[in-house]
């Protein structure tokens, strides 16, 4: 399944095991953020139903400064541009 958000787009492929690929333009802030995602790995891949099996994972890519690879931003943020592509991968099984 393909989302496109705009300023982000996201892909959900598999069945199990179910992989989330979310790449998104973000500001300096949105980009740290993203960097600390794998270390709450166990708090945001709890789901209702799933057994953790522990090959539950979160990685994170931080591109900064690379706006030709930036996706297109619809909306206008007061932030400004965006400074950073961040591509965030989560894979659960169960």
């Amino acid at each position: 399944m393909h989302l496109d958000y705009g300023f982000a787009e996201a892909r959900v492929t598999g069945g199990i095991p179910t992989f989330a690929t979310v790449t998104a333009g973000t500001d300096e802030a949105g980009a740290t953020r993203g960097e600390h995602l794998p270390g709450q790995t166990g708090v945001l891949l709890t789901v209702p139903g799933l057994r953790p099996d522990g090959q539950e994972r979160i990685t994170v890519s931080v591109t900064r400064g690379a706006r030709s690879e930036i996706p297109a931003c619809r909306c206008q943020r007061s932030a400004g541009s965006p400074v950073a592509k961040s591509a965030n991968q989560a894979s659960i099984s169960g």
